[in-house]
């Protein structure tokens, strides 16, 4: 069981379903990674929170120190959370509002909160199960 919620909850894993969502619109539909490149000329909000999370993920998988590592990834996590979050609220966002009424954008979206909020936990438990004798002799 440990070792698949290691993959699961893998940094990889999660970037790959951020980048994979499908967005809905009346339309069309694509992967929320072309929106996100799509916005990121023109300064959009989401966009530019987006890609700053997927660096942040990245960065945090080839960070030496395992609490460091946690604050960046769990930093990403909200970055994309936040990302999501912007992009169905800002002002036009209800064109994309058939993403929650098709299965499959659907589906991966629950699946995507589901492992992001496992993700944020585990760090968490990282965090607050890390040595804090460093910080008190410091201070």
């Amino acid at each position: 069981m440990k070792k698949i919620t290691s993959i699961t909850l893998h940094p990889i894993v999660l970037l790959i379903l951020f980048c994979g969502l499908i967005i809905s619109g009346e339309s069309n539909a694509s992967f929320y990674i072309s929106i996100l490149m799509l916005g990121l000329p023109y300064g959009v909000m989401h966009a530019i929170i987006g890609v700053v999370g997927i660096v942040l993920l990245v960065l945090a998988i080839v960070l030496p120190k395992r609490s460091i590592s946690s604050i960046v990834s769990l930093s990403g996590a909200l970055c994309m959370i936040v990302s999501l979050f912007r992009f169905f609220t800002q002002p036009g966002g209800s064109y994309n509002y058939n993403t929650f009424r098709e299965s499959v954008p659907l589906i991966l979206i629950l699946l995507f909160f589901l492992l992001i909020a496992l993700f944020i936990i585990k760090h968490l438990k990282i965090l607050l199960k890390g040595d804090h004798s460093v910080l008190s002799h410091n201070l």
